[in-house]
């Protein structure tokens, strides 16, 4: 069993007033403005003594607030890491030349006043790398402006320090991603504060949050640190903003309110987003968005309730019931059951947004409540339009043969098609109240400029009175990265990003609503319906 916290205290570090003390996670520091300085420190250690004890290869990336002392105690781990694991190759990187030669020279302290010093021969200390006889292991101290950083080399051991702002960090990342075996005993660390939306960190923060990558997310927010907080007269929340209060109910204290006045006027120049870049109190705070957000920040935290839900796949039997089954290789993610003993096929409502190809954007499903106006369940995967129409299909039995509506653009042509001529028994009828008498009207949703702008703002109306009810994580994500920019653009922030999940729950909601409200008594299907489902020899 790996215990870091012993080992941590045979270093040296050097505080803010320039005094040396062991490195001892427990340490209160007598000055109460300071207090209790390793609580983040201490939850860092205990994630990676988790992930090492539990035989999994270490990857943690970690967003955070400035000045908690992550940067510190990441080296200190490294320096450890090639006396654990004889033979480690370790390289630790910063974002520029000043940031890495801190680095080193933190290693360099930790080197001469170790403890163990005597046991061990250095080699080597020159051009910032470190080599030992007994362990044959090795750490160097690189800058990321050198994207070649490691590349030649196996690595063991990666510190990526303030990723966030290398210059080309995908380039960079993905070359030292081959050179790391993925076997127990390695670590990679990732470490940042945020530089905006729609950059490589930003990707790679969201992929670990929805569970698409092995790296394991760790936030800590400023709030918490005791630094940062100040005596104040405050004392009522009708003092506060709304902002400020939000702060209050996640965990903040008043103290914590009046240091953040200061800060925002005296560290970020009356800059309240860039205080929050520097110093978040959630994720989303972290990542400052390019353009002008859609989907009010506030409302949409208020949304979204997490949940893991159920990931599997759905299966019709011989008689033609849909069941479905838990696995988590499926593309499905279930958060509520069709209600038992309830058939009523106007209670959910399902839209889609297919890929035109197995390789283009990925499609999304999104089935709601109608009543609730709850996300119930969510697809997401790159698959072939037609088969998409069959995994709308099957979604739509399960939830009560509702009504299906993909959107008929580029792919959608192909899954309308195929759902029409599978005779799936509700499809969603787009009666347009601009058409004269006798012409066609159509099946599915159709999108153009204006027809997108009815949709997202039917989205943004709801959020913003509270109704609707998030809990996919990929949803939630889109919505916040959904901007407006100059040009007068609605999509994401970044153009690479994707926005099937914000179209897909847009049509469902905004699709469904045109549909009337639901009621307790079952309205009549519309005759023109029926004019259609002849024509088309569908129920």
């Amino acid at each position: 069993m790996l215990a870091l916290e012993p080992l941590l205290k045979t270093l040296t570090i050097k505080t803010k007033d320039l005094s040396f003390r062991p490195f001892d996670l427990n340490y209160i520091d007598p000055n109460p403005e300071i207090g209790d300085f390793a609580w983040a420190q201490r939850e860092f250690v205990s994630a990676i003594e988790q992930l090492y004890n539990e035989g999994k290869p270490i990857r943690i990336i970690t967003l955070k607030a400035r000045q908690l002392g992550i940067s510190t105690v990441t080296e200190a781990i490294m320096f450890l890491w090639g006396f654990l694991h004889q033979g480690t190759n370790g390289l630790v990187m910063a974002h520029e030349n000043t940031a890495s030669l801190e680095l080193f020279e933190m290693t360099k302290l930790y080197w001469d006043r170790w403890d163990f010093r005597d046991a061990y021969t250095l080699l080597s200390q020159i051009k910032q790398n470190f080599h030992w006889a007994e362990t044959r292991s090795r750490l160097r101290v690189a800058t990321a402006r050198n994207i070649q950083s490691g590349r030649a080399s196996t690595l063991h051991a990666v510190h990526a320090s303030e990723v966030a702002f290398y210059p080309d960090p995908q380039t960079l990342m993905l070359g030292l991603s081959q050179t790391i075996p993925r076997r127990h005993g390695t670590i990679v660390v990732m470490e940042s504060t945020a530089n905006g939306l729609g950059n490589w960190f930003y990707d790679e923060w969201c992929s670990a949050e929805e569970g698409e990558s092995d790296y394991v997310p760790l936030f800590f927010p400023w709030y918490k640190h005791p630094e940062y907080q100040m005596a104040t007269t405050l004392s009522i929340r009708s003092e506060l903003t709304a902002d400020e209060r939000e702060l209050v109910r996640i965990g903040a204290s008043l103290e914590n309110v009046a240091w953040r006045r200061w800060a925002i006027i005296n560290l970020a120049r009356g800059d309240h987003s860039r205080f929050m870049q520097e110093y978040p109190s959630t994720p989303e705070e972290a990542f400052i968005t390019s353009g002008r957000p859609i989907f009010s920040h506030m409302h949409l935290r208020s949304s979204f309730e997490e949940e893991p839900g159920v990931t599997g796949y759905f299966v019709e039997d011989i008689r033609g019931r849909v069941h479905f089954t838990p696995d988590h290789t499926g593309h499905w993610t279930i958060y509520r059951k069709p209600k038992a003993g309830d058939a009523r096929s106007d209670r959910y409502f399902c839209a889609g947004d297919p890929s035109e190809t197995i390789t283009g954007d990925p499609a999304c499903g999104q089935v709601i409540n109608r009543e609730t106006l709850e996300q119930v369940a969510v697809f997401h995967n790159r698959i072939n339009p037609m088969h998409f129409a069959d995994e709308m299909m099957l979604a739509g039995k399960y939830y009560n043969e509702c009504m299906l509506c993909p959107e008929v653009e580029g792919g959608g042509q192909a899954c309308i098609s195929r759902i029409l001529t599978r005779n799936y028994p509700n499809v969603w009828l787009d009666k347009r109240a601009d058409r004269v008498k006798g012409s066609f009207n159509v099946f599915g949703w159709s999108t153009n400029y204006q027809r997108k702008r009815w949709a997202i703002g039917t989205l943004q109306r709801i959020i913003v009175d509270g109704s609707l009810l998030i809990h996919d994580r990929k949803t939630y994500n889109q919505l916040r990265n959904y901007v407006e920019d100059d040009s007068g653009y609605w999509g994401n922030a970044d153009r690479d990003m994707h926005d099937d999940a914000v179209m897909s729950l847009a049509i469902a909601c905004c699709a469904s609503e045109q549909e009337g409200p639901f009621t307790a008594d079952p309205p009549e299907r519309s005759p023109i319906h029926d004019l259609y489902a002849q024509e088309f020899d569908i129920a």
